[in-house]
């Protein structure tokens, strides 16, 4: 390549290469490695999202679970307390 740039020396820039030269069949989309990485990424990501999704959730059972066991606790120690008194 020239140091001056394309315009000025007279040589071409290079070309870039395709990411995807495959037939638009499925078999050939299936042979095609780009075709291949993209699509294993994009099923990567949806597994990421569901199982991000899935620990969320399960964080607020668990959350809402302990505040709950919390009421009852509270609630059995007055139950205790009213029967010692009588």
């Amino acid at each position: 390549m020239c140091d001056e740039g394309p315009s000025r020396c007279g040589c071409e820039p290079e070309p870039k290469p395709q990411l995807c030269v495959c037939k638009p069949s499925l078999f050939s989309r299936v042979n095609c490695v780009p075709c291949n990485r993209l699509f294993f990424f994009l099923v990567g990501a949806g597994i990421a999202i569901y199982y991000d999704k899935v620990q969320r959730e399960a964080e607020k059972l668990a959350e809402e679970a302990k505040q709950e066991a919390g009421k009852k606790g509270k609630r059995k120690n007055k139950n205790k307390n009213k029967d010692k008194k009588k």
